[in-house]
């Protein structure tokens, strides 16, 4: 009975092991948006060309054209816990934090939907297609197709 205890504990000692996520805030900079200043920046109605003459060329945009996303990044060092089996410890690193904004239009180009994707390059970063990294083309546009507006009935 004592060795299974001794062994189920073992087991959720390791279970702990890894990093844990940074520790502090994204950092603060004019390059991310909340979701109001998003939705206001990308009004319902906003047309695609107005859009593309605030912000510039987008990261990505789908192949119908009815979806494009712009990406901005803020890198800072932060502390960044770790847990060896059940010992703490913490080291520094830098963590790049990112913000997709996602915006969807209707046939006539004018803005339907907008949405935030946001998250670091660190562990648990927010990224669901691949961990530990910054979100790729691929990725990006992938997100895109998975939250887009609902097809119409």
């Amino acid at each position: 009975m004592a060795c299974r205890a001794a062994i189920a504990a073992l087991l959720l000692a390791l279970l702990g092991c890894g990093e844990v996520a940074p520790i502090g805030r994204r950092p603060q900079s004019d390059q991310f948006l909340t979701s109001e200043r998003l939705g206001i920046l990308a009004a319902p109605g906003s047309s695609r060309a107005a859009l593309q003459a605030q912000w510039g060329e987008p990261m990505v945009a789908t192949a119908d054209g009815r979806a494009v996303a712009y990406q901005a990044q803020s890198t800072a060092d932060r502390t960044i816990l770790t847990l060896a089996v059940v010992v703490p410890f913490w080291h520094r690193a830098p963590v790049t934090y990112f913000q997709v904004r996602g915006i969807w239009f209707d046939d006539a180009g004018k803005v339907v939907q907008t949405k935030l994707w946001e998250g670091h390059d660190g562990p648990y970063g927010g990224n669901p297609y691949a961990s530990y990294s910054l979100p790729t083309q691929p990725h990006v546009l992938r997100w895109l197709q998975d939250n887009g507006p609902e097809p119409r009935r």
